[in-house]
């Protein structure tokens, strides 16, 4: 820094915003160089040229806002990553009031430093017209799996792109490639490709967080106060004359002044840490100076005031086509119809919570059709849905405004199940020999609508049939999910669950995963209880084409044992698969099995159950005996109250069947307890 005036100023400063994440900046541009030279060369003329620009006693004019066209790419797979519109505004308010100075906390900036600081006169707004002449509210929601451990290399940057001469990309992801990284921008002429230029941020950054700022910085041309770009550390430079020399990163929001041993360093007013380009916790940013003011200028103007390098972005004829123009006025959006559940498996009597997921378009009016559910429609934003009959069900959703209607169906949505098992005896297995009978009772779940679990016909393990997951095409962090039947596990001491499986790899290095997890509440929740992953999965070693068993030698098997909290009676298992994609290759799982120990203590009351169950009227209740037993029936609460005795009776050997009438209970859930001498089974009872 020069001219500053020498003054040492003690500040109160609080840090309650760590930012823990970096910038992956720097990296990639040091990368990409070693890729291509030539990025080097580019960068050092973009410095080279602005140094002569400072050195023009006239520089081009920048009282008017220089307008940025932007696109919001939200990279998603329905989880927390698709964040709302409310957030993206949230974000995009705090960018460009630290754009414009417009920030409130411009009054922690140390005194020394504030005569420096800067308005940008720069504001990012979200586009109106979209690459190919349509109507968009500048946010644009992708499902891909590349929100998951996102570079440029796994194709996030393909997977929504809109031309980078037009609009700043904005791709926001659920996690990066590299763990501790927050976001990254390339700096003026260093992208490799025109479809890398832009900022890749992670999702749980947009809000009310500067991440973004430091990022739009980058964007701009500036680097971090102490250099960075292409090996550039410590003491660098990062060619501002107003920002002080800084040795390294500052984190947290440090006392002032923050001194350093750099030899041409500030040694009295120290580093600026509060600058936006540190790394510094957001409660501690709060200044871009003049001199970046000056570097942004020259990134948007050039030398001549019409070759920037990223001038075409504020031009008017740039503002026309994204449809930011004054001069303009645009009809409303029509609306992209889509909704999200915060379950797809629940148990009878349960309930589900559907939120309006639409975008694009403001939405004027909204429809749901709830096939099996109370309500059956609904015309709210959220709606809170109860499935009181088993079954698989169909969502449908419409909305509306001025620009017209959208509509999305999503068929056999919803799972339904009864609280009990569906199978039910003392071993089970699953040969896949006859395929209707797996297509009717286990599911899939197939997030990418890419290739996912089928029934193969052509070698399983001792016979023909098996399933497959077709892997050899998938991408990185694809996920394919496979749903059991219901089983009833009440009558085993211990159990594990086994299987067979053949797998190869396109490499010597696979990272594909098979997880499997374990439900005892009909699918809502799951625990993992083991994995077969890496080598292990592929099994077969390497193989360049598609793999495919031959042979019942081939197969590996795989055990995993049954915790006692899930020997219940309503258990299912999921087999998770998470496809590594650039060394993958065909799964194959066979002759699945549940064996153990039936307990000594069999249960006295077999397949205890209740129909209908939600019920309005009357209901029965259903159990089976294996020998004559005096058994007592009694309704409780949910505290275990009784509130209702039924009947007291000897039973004889065999099925029984016993009405129930529900006079003098009101709607609500209550316990159904049935006793014997040696012990009681309790089952939750439900009244409309």
């Amino acid at each position: 820094m020069k001219n500053l005036i020498p003054l040492i100023l003690s500040i109160v400063t609080i840090s309650t915003m760590a930012q823990n994440n970096k910038c992956a900046t720097d990296l990639i541009i040091e990368n990409a160089i070693i890729e291509n030279p030539v990025i080097k060369e580019n960068l050092d003329n973009f410095y080279s040229e602005f140094e002569e620009y400072k050195t023009k006693k006239q520089r081009q004019s920048t009282d008017s806002i220089r307008i940025i066209p932007t696109v919001f790419h939200i990279i998603h797979q329905g989880g927390n990553e698709n964040i709302s519109k409310a957030q993206i505004l949230t974000q995009l308010r705090v960018l460009n009031e630290d754009m414009r100075r417009e920030n409130a906390d411009t009054i922690n900036t140390p005194s020394v430093f504030s005569p420096f600081g800067a308005d940008t006169k720069v504001e990012f707004k979200l586009a109106k017209i979209d690459p190919w002449g349509n109507c968009t509210d500048g946010i644009n929601r992708v499902y891909s799996h590349t929100t998951n451990g996102a570079s440029g290399s796994n194709g996030v940057n393909t997977a929504a792109y809109w031309n980078s001469n037009n609009y700043l990309n904005i791709w926001v992801v659920n996690s990066m490639e590299n763990s501790g990284v927050a976001g990254y921008a390339y700096l003026p002429n260093t992208a490799p490709t025109p479809y890398l230029d832009g900022i890749v941020i992670l999702s749980s950054y947009i809000g009310d967080w500067r991440t973004l700022t430091h990022e739009a910085g980058h964007y701009l041309g500036l680097k971090h106060t102490w250099g960075g770009a292409a090996g550039e550390s410590f003491c660098g430079d990062d060619n501002v004359d107003d920002t002080p020399i800084a040795y390294d990163a500052n984190f947290g929001c440090p006392p002032f002044p923050e001194l350093n041993n750099c030899e041409f360093g500030d040694s009295i007013n120290g580093e600026m840490f509060s600058n936006y380009m540190d790394y510094t916790s957001d409660n501690c940013q709060n200044i871009f100076t003049k001199g970046q003011k000056d570097l942004i200028d020259f990134t948007l103007h050039g030398n001549t005031g019409t070759d920037g390098f990223r001038s075409n972005l504020w031009s008017e004829d740039n503002l026309i086509t994204t449809g930011l123009s004054e001069n303009i006025i645009l009809a409303d959006c029509l609306p992209v119809a889509e909704f999200s559940e915060n379950h797809r498996m629940i148990c009878v009597g349960e309930s589900i919570t559907f939120t309006d997921a639409s975008w694009r378009g403001t939405i004027n009016n909204r429809s749901w059709v709830f096939e099996g559910g109370t309500p059956a429609t609904s015309t709210d934003s959220v709606e809170y849905v109860f499935y009181n009959t088993a079954g698989i069900f169909d969502v449908t959703f419409e909305v509306s405004n001025n620009a017209g209607t959208a509509t999305i169906t999503k068929n056999e949505r919803i799972i339904v199940s009864n609280d009990w098992g569906n199978l039910n005896q003392n071993s089970y297995q699953e040969d896949f020999e006859n395929p209707s009978s797996y297509y009717q009772k286990w599911h899939v779940f197939n997030q990418d609508n890419n290739n996912s679990w089928s029934h193969y016909t052509n070698g399983g393990h001792y016979s023909n049939n098996c399933l497959k997951i077709n892997n050899f095409e998938n991408s990185p962090n694809e996920i394919d999910e496979l749903i059991s039947p219901s089983y009833n596990l009440h009558n085993f001491s211990n159990a594990q669950l086994n299987f067979k499986y053949a797998g190869s790899s396109r490499n010597m290095d696979p990272s594909d995963r098979l997880q499997i997890y374990v439900s005892n509440d009909c699918g809502k929740n799951w625990n993992l209880r083991g994995s077969v992953q890496y080598a292990a999965l592929a099994n077969n070693g390497f193989q360049s084409n598609e793999f495919e068993p031959n042979s019942s030698t081939i197969w590996s098997t795989k055990s995993i044992s049954i915790v006692s909290t899930y020997l219940s009676d309503n258990v299912r298992f999921k087999f998770k698969f998470t496809a590594d994609g650039e060394s993958g290759n065909n799964i194959y799982i066979d002759d699945i099995n549940i064996t153990g120990s039936v307990s000594v203590n069999e249960p006295e009351i077999l397949d205890f159950h209740i129909s209908p169950n939600p019920f309005t009227n009357d209901c029965s209740v259903h159990f089976l005996i294996k020998e004559d037993k005096f058994i007592e029936l009694e309704v409780l609460n949910l505290l275990g109250k009784q509130v209702q005795y039924i009947f007291s009776d000897n039973f004889t050997e065999g099925s029984h069947k016993i009405a129930i009438n529900r006079k003098g209970l009101n709607k609500g859930i209550y316990l159904l307890k049935a006793s014997t001498k040696n012990g009681q089974i309790i089952k939750k009872m439900i009244i409309n």
